[in-house]
């Protein structure tokens, strides 16, 4: 009965101990956002810097980097961004990685939703012409498109390190990097979101990428001492 009682004790100590930079992330994460959040309300502090920036780049953007980066933004509308998820979760279910396709489901409808209720609740105005180059009524913070890609790069990493060498790792963390910076550098470049639009939805992703990461390892953990719940 003691020996039973120190693995459980043993097992629950390792678990927190693995789980704590999963913790780290997600609160800074979550910290970044909420300050965003109060100085978009007030319209002030770091928000000072929206308006050069959009300005700056909207000065030095040629006429096809705008075509490229509207080109971008229609290949990447929520329509197909819902279709590629549906596409990648249909096919780990079918080859029985059904936590993964669940997983990764429930972490984009998330994403859709705390980025819809943000939009509501801050109803930001987004950058105007000339700035912007397709104006929309939609509300610009934050970036649902920067959130939904920086999602999907992000989980994706995590639901696959495991099975991933150290090589194919590298080359995926660089991959999902390089996704979330195109598609936040394009939202700037066409003037379609401010500067800490952007920021707020790589913050928001990072808090689903942690929440998933911890997730994963409670549940390989649990597999690992043979628990039927996470079978």
């Amino acid at each position: 009965m003691l020996l039973a009682l120190d693995l459980t004790r043993f097992r629950r100590l390792e678990t927190a101990r693995s789980l704590a930079p999963m913790a780290v992330l997600a609160a800074a994460g979550t910290v970044l956002f909420v300050w965003l959040c109060d100085a978009v309300g007030e319209r002030d502090g770091i928000t000072a810097i929206d308006g050069p920036t959009s300005a700056w780049i909207a000065a030095h953007r040629s006429i096809t980097e705008g075509h490229i980066g509207l080109l971008i933004a229609r290949l990447t509308s929520p329509v197909v961004l819902v279709a590629v998820v549906a596409l990648i979760s249909a096919a780990l279910w079918l080859t029985r990685h059904r936590f993964e396709a669940v997983a990764l489901a429930i972490t984009v409808v998330a994403a859709y939703g705390i980025g819809g209720l943000a939009k509501i609740a801050e109803h930001r105005p987004r950058p105007v012409a000339p700035v912007n180059l397709a104006p929309e009524a939609e509300g610009s913070f934050p970036s649902g498109h920067v959130l939904i890609v920086a999602t999907i790069a992000i989980v994706l990493v995590v639901l696959a390190w495991s099975h991933l060498s150290a090589s194919a790792r590298a080359l995926a963390v660089a991959v999902a990097v390089v996704a979330t910076t195109v598609m936040a550098a394009d939202r700037l470049l066409v003037g379609a979101h401010w500067l800490t639009d952007v920021v707020a939805s790589v913050a928001v992703a990072l808090v689903l990428g942690a929440v998933v990461m911890a997730v994963t390892q409670v549940r390989r953990q649990a597999l690992a001492v043979g628990s039927p719940r996470w079978q």
